[in-house]
């Protein structure tokens, strides 16, 4: 992140066997950090596209949240299920 290998003070590197890059809309919110910037929002709810790299590989996908209740979905773009590696899952959120 930000140029540097992510470790653990305990166990050393960090190295997630799947990460997604998940394609979302991103804009201001109500709040504001204690010098008054603004936080973004970060809108999970909907669909859209996502980058998945597993397995040394880069694989397009589409991603479907449809409530605030319900997880996320991946899928290929021709709506096939995609799958993640066994292991760490690291999810990206990344605007659009």
């Amino acid at each position: 992140m930000d140029g540097r290998e992510a470790r653990a003070t305990d166990t050393g590197p960090l190295t997630p066997e799947t990460v997604v890059v998940q394609r979302v809309t991103v804009r201001p919110s109500d709040f504001r950090d204690v010098t008054g910037a603004v936080s973004p929002y970060t809108e999970t709810v909907g669909e859209g596209t996502a980058l998945v790299l597993r397995d040394g590989r880069a694989h397009e996908a589409r991603w479907s949240r449809p409530s605030t209740a319900s997880g996320t979905s991946f899928t290929t773009p021709d709506g096939a299920p995609l799958t993640f590696a066994p292991g760490q899952v690291w999810i990206v959120l990344a605007p659009r």
